[in-house]
């Protein structure tokens, strides 16, 4: 008699077991599902050039861009013009993959401009980029670049509309350049590319923009159980 009440005890326990593993791997597929719907979404990609203020390089004025309305992998960006009276610009920014909630962009901006600090209205010349992208989940964001530049050029990277009027400015002595910070959920435009001061000269900024989403911890916990109830099945 007792040997059958455990039996069906074990039974019972293990019935039990089988369905909270269940239940755990359901949910752990709902968050995994809930990653590949669009945790990270880019709406807006631009590249220009153009001497203009420091309040929003990208507003419309004496500049020249190029919109592309929900970029996808592939899609690229490459504007090379020349300005009479003011010099030549290059923007090239290609949106190379989006692999396993990171995505990458691989960039080059230069310019080389004269004098132009009797414009009032012109506080810097620039070539560079500017990816409007809404998140729904924290984001990691990463730039590795080089900067070549004479002593009036340098590199800047800008989050707009985050709070904080200050972004980064980069020189050469920053070579290798090497930013990482992360945002919170919500929609964010951010612009980085090479400039000028006023005084004229020239300066190229390469390398690669990263934006990996990072997982809630609650979502890395049921991930963790469902590979502990997976393992345990296995055995």
């Amino acid at each position: 008699m007792n040997q059958e009440l455990n039996q069906g005890r074990n039974q019972g326990l293990k019935q039990s077991l089988l369905l909270g593993m269940a239940s755990i791997g359901v949910i752990a597929a709902t968050v995994t599902a809930g990653f590949e719907v669009a945790p990270l979404t880019f709406t807006e990609m631009i590249g220009g050039g153009g001497i203009v203020d420091f309040g929003d390089p990208f507003a419309t004025g004496d500049a020249e861009f190029i919109i592309i309305d929900d970029p996808v992998p592939g899609t690229f960006i490459d504007m090379w013009f020349g300005v009479s009276g003011q010099g030549v610009f290059g923007s090239d920014t290609t949106f190379g993959s989006f692999n396993d909630g990171v995505a990458l962009f691989h960039f080059q901006h230069s310019l080389n401009v004269g004098f132009f600090g009797d414009d009032p209205d012109a506080d810097f010349a620039f070539a560079g980029a500017r990816l409007t992208f809404t998140a729904l989940a924290p984001i990691e964001v990463t730039l590795i670049a080089s900067l070549g530049a004479t002593p009036t050029g340098f590199g800047f990277l800008e989050v707009y509309g985050d709070g904080d009027p200050d972004g980064e400015i980069f020189t050469t002595a920053d070579n290798p350049i090497f930013v990482q910070f992360v945002v919170g959920p919500g929609t964010y435009d951010l612009g980085w590319g090479a400039g000028v001061i006023n005084a004229g000269g020239n300066a190229a900024l390469s390398g690669t923009l990263a934006f990996r989403v990072v997982p809630a911890p609650g979502a890395i916990a049921l991930l963790a159980l469902a590979g502990l109830a997976a393992s345990r099945r296995r055995r």
